[in-house]
């Protein structure tokens, strides 16, 4: 993935990009190509149809449709960087989930999430594509 992303684009941040990488390895890719523009400051973006296109390669090559999914539920809070680190240390669950609708767009401009709660003790998180 090397497409810098315009200020105007759905875009993630390098640091969601890295976690790929590392996903990827895991399951036995071969780490791709290093950026090679030098720039390793987590304000850096990847152009969203880059790393959808690296998704959609990587099941391919893996031959699992479910390869995006597969990332998704395992990406943590490294693949979120600042953004993750302020979702685990919120005093509750209720300041984490505020912390990742306010900042979300330092990780991914590719959706936005939105919070729906149903009586006094159910909520649902949905994220929605851009």
């Amino acid at each position: 993935m090397q497409a810098r992303a315009s200020p105007t684009a759905p875009s993630v941040s390098i640091s969601y990009e890295r976690s790929l990488k590392a996903y990827l390895q895991t399951r036995g890719l071969p780490a791709a190509r290093a950026r090679d523009d030098g720039c390793l400051c987590p304000a850096s973006r990847v152009d969203g149809r880059t790393f959808g296109q690296a998704l959609t390669h990587s099941g391919r090559v893996l031959g699992d449709a479910t390869t995006g999914l597969a990332f998704g539920l395992c990406v943590g809070g490294a693949g979120f960087g600042l953004l993750g680190v302020a979702a685990a240390t919120a005093p509750t669950l209720r300041d984490s989930v505020r912390q990742l609708q306010r900042f979300e767009s330092l990780t991914s401009t590719l959706g936005h999430m939105t919070v729906r709660q149903h009586g006094r003790n159910l909520v649902s998180l949905c994220w929605q594509p851009a």
